[in-house]
């Protein structure tokens, strides 16, 4: 090894070259996962403390039918995620399921078209419903970002759960409007919002979230 390569090894030891990628952490909880993500994602943090300034979160694992959910008890909005994921796909599904947290002022106001009978029919309102959860995968994608800036790689496994063939951030695009509410109605996700419509339809309004 030659002196000038000697010198810029031991320099890389000192100074790691910040290109370097770096994993993303083991998290022992839920809660230290977002702890974490409100540090290393902007974007994240701001959706978070948007939904903390309103009601708050929670965050608990639960046997959900699509990785996860958000249900409201006691007025606040409670983040659901299966317990069979784990890892860098949990983490994924859980910067997922805050951007429906934070959208809930979107969601609430169509649940209220329903109720109200200004929305009238189940597509409108499976269809209104994916079109913010669309919007969603935008935010979620900016979060990756941002994760991808600072670790200098994401894990596939975060980007599988939206995009099996994905595997790196490049490989992963938002889809257009059509084809995924295409395919959120093909794999059923949709009939989802179908089955919520008369519940909605039959129930009076609470109070929209600011």
């Amino acid at each position: 090894m030659t002196r000038w390569r000697a010198l810029v090894c031991a320099l890389a030891a000192v100074f790691p070259c910040q290109g370097n990628a770096a994993d993303l952490p083991e998290f022992a909880t839920d809660i230290v996962a977002d702890r974490w993500l409100r540090e290393a994602s902007a974007t994240y943090r701001q959706m978070a403390s948007t939904v903390d300034s309103r009601t708050g979160y929670t965050i608990r694992g639960a046997d959900c039918a699509w990785r996860g959910n958000v249900i409201w008890e006691g007025g606040k909005p409670v983040i659901l995620l299966d317990g069979k994921l784990a890892g860098p796909g949990r983490v994924s599904i859980l910067i997922f399921e805050l951007t429906n947290c934070f959208q809930a002022p979107r969601h609430q106001e169509i649940d209220h078209g329903a109720a109200e009978a200004s929305i009238t029919s189940p597509i409108e309102f499976g269809l209104l419903h994916e079109l913010v959860e669309l919007d969603g995968l935008r935010m979620h994608r900016t979060v990756l970002e941002e994760l991808n800036s600072k670790l200098g790689t994401v894990p596939a496994a975060m980007l599988h759960q939206f995009n099996p063939s994905a595997d790196k951030l490049g490989d992963y695009q938002i889809p257009l409007a059509f084809d995924f509410v295409k395919s959120e109605r093909s794999s059923g996700h949709t009939k989802h919002y179908w089955d919520w419509f008369p519940v909605q339809a039959w129930n009076a309004p609470e109070p929209l979230s600011k």
